[in-house]
């Protein structure tokens, strides 16, 4: 606690000045080990006492070297916690780190680049929590996000990656950043980052992804200014995709590209057919989305990476639902040809232990059998995809309500194509009465209701009721569900 004492002692009066740069270096220092250990009350006293307002003037003080005002923004960096309880103080340490932004110095660039990257993560932490630091630090005319978007155009890897990590921590807060970006040249410096920076850390690639993700997020003028703005986007995202040993769960840079590529597939305005067959006749995009698919986790995998593993695999499912629901026939019929993709998704709707896997599997079979007129149904059926529902329907109490319309649509496909044929498989499964209790369980859900009420009245109890009790005596005699063969 002496050390924060001393500091506003010394920074409120002339003693500062007559500490030498090694001291007041050695002094910042201490200060920044101190902060570490500090309870939350010392910290609000640091702050109250006018700590903050010490550290600032510190920043703007152009007779001290670089390496304490460094450790100055390194001490706000840490305290920045607190900024959302104290957004009076922390709004003229943000006004000081952009006064050291726009400082414009040739000598000792690297420095002076090195310092400015500290200065941006300070910034970063305090646009979190705050909608007051977030305008301080913007600014009326944008002023504050043009700054850090240039600094990018220096294309140095760590000082890009924490100015996109800053960039998306205002994404994340407030949506509307997307105009001020976009106004500050933001696909140049996306452009810039991937034609010249020769050596780019994963982490440079994840931060720039998440960027270009919140970016397609907002808007469709937006989306579309994006994608014109950064020639061959697919080839570039896919070239980026880690799938080798280790790095498909480890590599922060699959999930964004993952999630960006299945948004683009949503935007109507976007050459759609163009972007699949693109796609489709990328080979490392699908052995990328294969290797996922086909991913088992070993025995001894830690636990995290075994859950990244079923989030890739649930958003790669996601995203060939996209492919699927967006698609020409042409590229959709190369899709359902692929015997390995399809074998591999009825597996997982038939054999993964998570809820999400199996769900997004389920939807995507349901995509393949139901498009262009279930033309391709009878592709699918003879992998038993019918038990992964029925067995959904088992656990209809723990459903969320959009999985079982997926499956109640299915259910109602394989009636309309098969007739009582899938009628007393469904019979057999010992599932009609799960189907029945989904209405009262979700009675509130009227299009699910209305889903159940017309499967059970145009289907099963039509054409059910004759054949219930001869399938009933067939299941006693054999010991199994009667079959359904396509």
């Amino acid at each position: 606690m002496a050390i924060l004492e001393r500091v506003i002692v010394r920074g409120q009066s002339s003693e500062q000045a007559g500490l030498s740069q090694k001291e007041k270096l050695r002094q910042m220092k201490d200060l920044r080990f101190s902060l570490n250990h500090q309870t939350d009350e010392a910290c609000f006293e640091f702050i109250k006492s006018g700590g903050i307002e010490v550290l600032s003037r510190i920043l703007l003080d152009p007779t001290l070297n670089m390496q304490v005002q460094e450790e100055a923004v390194w001490s706000i960096t840490n305290l920045s916690f607190y900024s959302s309880q104290f957004e009076g103080e922390f709004q003229v340490a943000a006004q000081a780190l952009l006064q050291l932004l726009r400082v414009d110095r040739i000598d000792n660039l690297a420095a002076i680049l090195n310092l400015k990257q500290q200065c941006i993560q300070a910034l970063g932490n305090l646009a979190i929590d705050s909608a007051v630091l977030r305008g301080t630090i913007l600014g009326l005319d944008g002023s504050g996000m043009k700054l850090i978007v240039d600094l990018i155009m220096f294309n140095r890897a760590p000082l890009s990656e924490q100015c996109f990590w800053t960039i998306n921590n205002f994404l994340l807060s407030d949506r509307q950043c997307s105009q001020l970006l976009i106004q500050a040249d933001i696909c140049k410096a996306i452009v810039s980052t991937w034609d010249r920076i020769k050596t780019k850390p994963q982490e440079l690639m994840s931060e720039l992804a998440w960027t270009i993700n919140y970016l397609l997020d907002f808007d469709e003028v937006t989306v579309l200014h994006v994608f014109s703005q950064i020639p061959h986007l697919l080839k570039r995202l896919t070239s980026e995709l880690e799938f080798e040993g280790d790095r498909l769960q480890q590599s922060p840079t699959n999930r964004p590209i993952i999630r960006i590529l299945g948004n683009l597939l949503t935007i109507p305005s976007l050459p759609q057919d163009d972007l699949v067959s693109e796609l489709v006749s990328d080979d490392r995009f699908q052995t990328f989305m294969l290797t996922v698919l086909l991913n088992k986790p070993s025995s001894g995998l830690i636990e995290n990476l075994s859950q990244q593993g079923n989030l890739y695999k649930k958003e790669c499912l996601w995203l060939l639902s996209n492919i699927l629901g967006t698609t020409s026939e042409q590229n959709f019929e190369i899709m359902v040809e692929n015997k390995i993709l399809v074998d591999c998704v009825c597996s997982l709707a038939n054999s993964s232990t998570d809820y999400g896997v199996r769900k997004e599997a389920l939807v995507t079979i349901y995509n393949m059998c139901e498009n262009y007129q279930s033309k391709y149904l009878p592709r699918i059926m003879p992998r038993n995809p019918q038990e992964a529902f029925f067995t959904m329907l088992n656990h209809y109490e723990t459903c969320d309500p959009y999985t079982l319309q997926v499956v109640v649509s299915f259910c109602t496909l394989i009636c309309e194509k098969y007739g009582e044929e899938a009628v007393q498989s469904i019979v057999a499964s010992n599932t009609v009465e799960m189907i029945e209790n989904i209405k009262y369980k979700y009675h509130e859900n009227s299009q699910l209701v209305a889903m159940v009420n017309s499967l059970l009245d145009t289907y099963i109890y039509k054409q059910g009721n004759e054949g219930f009790e001869e399938i009933e005596g067939n299941k006693q005699s054999q010991g199994q569900p009667g079959s359904f063969s396509i």
